[in-house]
C-alpha cells in the first residue's frame, strides 16, 4: 500500500498535540489554545478558544450527534454547528486518558495503577455499563496509548515501557475479547504515543 502525495497541511505551534476526531462531514482540531472545525478540503469553518484545560482526547458520537472531548478530569459535548460546549455531568470520577464511541456506547481509558476501559451507555441516561481491567485487559505494566471503535470492532494499541514492545490488538466491544493480536516489530518509546484510525473499512493505519 502506497500512501498519497501530500494534499493539505495545517502547521501547529511546538508543543501541540494535534488532536483530532471526525464525523462524516467535518474535523474537529485542538490546537492550543483553539479549537477549529475544518471540512473535508480542510478549510476553515469554525474556530473558538478552547476555555477549560488541556485535552486529553476527542470523538465522535453518532447516537448524540456530538463531538466528545475529554481533559483529565472532564467531559464536554461540543456541537458541530454551533460549536456550543456543554459540559458532560459525570457520577464516575476518574482521570480520563482515551475515548471512543460505539452507536450506542462510549468507551473511556483509564491509565492509573493499572489500564481500565469502561463503558458508559449514553441513552436514554448517562449509566455504567461494565469495565476491564487488567490481567484480562493487558498486563498492569503496560499502557494503552489508543482505543478506536469500528466496524463492530474495538482496535487497541498497547505499549511495554520494561520490554518496549507495541502491539495491536482487536477485539469484540461487547466483551473485549480479543480476535487477533499483531506485534510490531518497532521498539516503544515512552515519551511518544502510538495511534491508530480506519480506513477502507477492514483496515487500520498505525502512526
Amino acid at each position: 500500500s502506497i500512501l498519497s502525495l501530500i494534499y493539505k497541511t495545517i502547521n501547529h505551534p511546538h508543543g501541540n498535540d494535534g488532536l483530532l476526531a471526525n464525523n462524516d462531514q467535518f474535523m474537529l482540531i485542538y490546537l492550543i489554545p483553539n479549537l477549529i472545525l475544518i471540512d473535508r478540503q480542510i478549510n476553515i469553518i469554525k474556530q473558538i478558544p478552547w476555555p477549560y484545560d488541556k485535552i486529553r482526547n476527542m470523538c465522535w458520537s453518532s447516537i448524540l450527534h456530538r463531538f466528545i472531548i475529554i481533559e483529565q478530569n472532564n467531559i464536554y459535548l461540543v456541537d458541530d454547528r454551533t460549536m456550543f460546549i456543554e459540559n458532560l455531568r459525570m457520577f464516575e470520577k476518574r482521570r480520563w486518558s482515551l475515548c471512543t464511541c460505539s452507536d450506542k456506547s462510549l468507551f473511556l481509558s483509564v491509565n492509573e495503577r493499572s489500564p481500565l476501559i469502561i463503558e458508559f451507555n449514553l441513552l436514554p441516561s448517562i449509566k455504567l455499563i461494565k469495565q476491564w481491567e487488567s490481567p484480562f485487559l493487558c498486563r498492569k505494566d503496560e499502557r494503552i496509548d489508543d482505543i478506536v471503535y469500528n466496524n463492530s470492532t474495538s482496535a487497541l494499541i498497547i505499549t511495554n515501557k520494561l520490554e518496549r514492545s507495541v502491539r495491536m490488538e482487536l477485539r469484540l466491544p461487547e466483551t473485549f475479547e480479543r480476535c487477533w493480536l499483531f506485534r510490531f516489530d518497532i521498539n516503544s518509546n515512552p515519551n511518544k504515543s502510538f495511534h491508530c484510525c480506519s480506513i477502507n473499512s477492514n483496515e487500520w493505519l498505525i502512526t
